[in-house]
């Protein structure tokens, strides 16, 4: 049987940043359940069971379902009941659409348990059409994880949006070493087939993650293959976007990967010479693709750099909102690159905690919003306010 994980204190501390996110719980939530999900990658399911209560009723529920369809599929059954138990006793009250994102990770975890009697159940609790559509994709996923030689040619009827959660469950067999040898080599054959469906971008960043985990599963023509495509597919978005040099990056990552170390500097250069044209709000991500890429090629100076950028980029936004989401998304950054941040990005994002920064021109139209310190000063003794 695996054995659970423990996760680096660096998701720790992340978590602790999100409180930083003030305002707008919805997207502090957003935050947390990636890094719910962060953990559940990472086999620390206790992890989970610990944080999630933390967090707003509103997301618990779908947090403890996500993380069971990724206990699920990363072959810790006994922890996809219980995360699934913990998700069905919450009661919050939610939209159709709500409900049904919630319903849709239960009914996947279910399959993937091989539980299809219950599956059916929450798909057909689902009243939201979109959703269901959505779930429907996720609950075939969960067969073809399942039942591989049956699955193929089943591509044709799927959720655009879910292209990505089904890589995921694909890109688990693979990853998984008590497959053998044919069975990565249908799980990839079926991935691909997905990926080709997904726009561009998705696309991209999709063939990219593929070339990574058929190298590791030892499909190394396959893997290089999937590399080109990714460049390609990231060569042909609108470089105005921020979706040009992140998926560029992720490009660079697999074919460096696969040897190609020509083709991934290529694609880091061009990817380095457009962050300043995308809106500014963008721009930290970008930075941060170009540096887990930098990493992924064993340049750690470099790295560090766009780290540091995307923390001093964004500290200058103009909204405290958006300087503290991209802390979280440095540290995650620097997490699922193996890195601890240096003393200059932990200066940046201490002074970030302080509500200082904001110093980037105002787009026409908006008003400079205030930060709340993180630890404001006490009161002095005797005030009334």
């Amino acid at each position: 049987m695996r054995q659970e994980a423990t996760v680096p204190p660096l998701l720790n501390l992340a978590w602790e940043k999100t409180g930083l996110v003030d305002g707008d719980p919805d997207a502090r939530e957003e935050l947390r359940v990636s890094l719910v999900r962060e953990a559940a990658g990472r086999s620390d399911f206790a992890w989970c069971l610990l944080h999630i209560p933390q967090m707003d009723p509103k997301a618990r529920g779908l947090a403890y379902a996500m993380a069971s369809w990724d206990a699920a599929n990363e072959g810790f059954p006994p922890r996809a009941r219980e995360l699934l138990q913990a998700a069905e006793q919450d009661n919050f009250i939610r939209t159709d659409e709500e409900t049904a994102r919630l319903q849709a990770y239960l009914a996947a975890s279910e399959q993937r348990l091989g539980r299809e009697k219950e599956a059916q159940r929450h798909l057909a609790s689902i009243l939201d059409v979109r959703g269901r559509g959505y779930a429907k994709a996720l609950v075939q996923a969960a067969q073809w994880a399942r039942n591989m030689p049956g699955a193929m040619g089943e591509t044709k009827d799927f959720a655009p949006e879910a292209v990505p959660e089904l890589v995921k469950s694909l890109d688990a067999v693979l990853r998984d070493e008590k497959q053998d040898h044919a069975r990565k080599r249908q799980a990839l054959l079926l991935a691909e087939k997905i990926v080709a469906k997904a726009d561009p971008a998705n696309g991209a960043q999709g063939w990219a993650q593929l070339a990574l985990s058929a190298h590791a599963a030892g499909l190394l023509g396959e893997a290089a293959v999937c590399s080109r495509r990714s460049k390609d597919l990231a060569m042909s978005l609108d470089p105005r976007t921020e979706q040009y040099g992140i998926s560029l990056a992720a490009a660079a990552r697999a074919l460096a990967r696969c040897g190609d170390r020509e083709d991934a500097q290529r694609c880091l250069d061009l990817a380095a010479a457009k962050p300043g044209v995308v809106a500014l709000f963008f721009q930290p991500p970008v930075l941060m693709a170009l540096a887990e890429a930098h990493q992924a090629m064993g340049d750690a100076t470099k790295a560090d750099e766009a780290w540091l950028k995307a923390l001093e980029v964004a500290r200058s936004h103009h909204h405290p909102r958006a300087r503290a989401i991209n802390v979280v998304l440095v540290l995650r950054s620097l997490l699922e690159a193996g890195r601890e941040p240096t003393p200059d990005m932990v200066a940046v994002m201490d002074s970030i905690a302080r509500g200082e920064g904001g110093t980037a021109a105002l787009p026409p139209g908006y008003v400079r919003v205030e930060a709340k310190p993180a630890n404001p000063p006490a009161k002095p003794k005797g005030t009334s306010k």
